[in-house]
């Protein structure tokens, strides 16, 4: 029974030190500010193409001339993913269709 509560314990005390860090990763990343969300897709697929993986959560943040990408449900210290500001161009913006708008937020925009 004492082993029990004290697995439980041990089990409740590392849930809540992982939100407690998962929590703080966050703030630390908007710190800097310049940041936003900005879901991400993977390998979009091509034109009449269905393939692709999906799209991911995440937050992006303007570091001089570049755009870190940081994954929402992670640890990881680091960018997931970084764009140059001058490599980036809008060739069209519209809005989700089919499954992406139960992917995206509800006012996304596609860029």
């Amino acid at each position: 029974m004492v082993l029990a509560l004290t697995v439980c314990g041990i089990v409740v005390a590392l849930v809540v030190v992982g939100l407690f860090v998962f929590g703080l990763r966050r703030r630390l990343i908007q710190r800097s500010g310049g940041t936003f969300d900005c879901s991400l897709r993977w390998d979009a697929p091509e034109k009449g193409d269905a393939g692709g993986k999906g799209w991911a959560y995440g937050v992006a943040r303007y570091s001089g001339d570049r755009v870190e990408w940081f994954r929402v449900f992670s640890y990881a210290p680091r960018p997931r993913r970084v764009l140059e500001r001058s490599a980036i161009e809008v060739a069209g913006r519209r809005v989700p269709e089919g499954e992406e708008e139960l992917a995206l937020l509800s006012d996304a925009v596609i860029l």
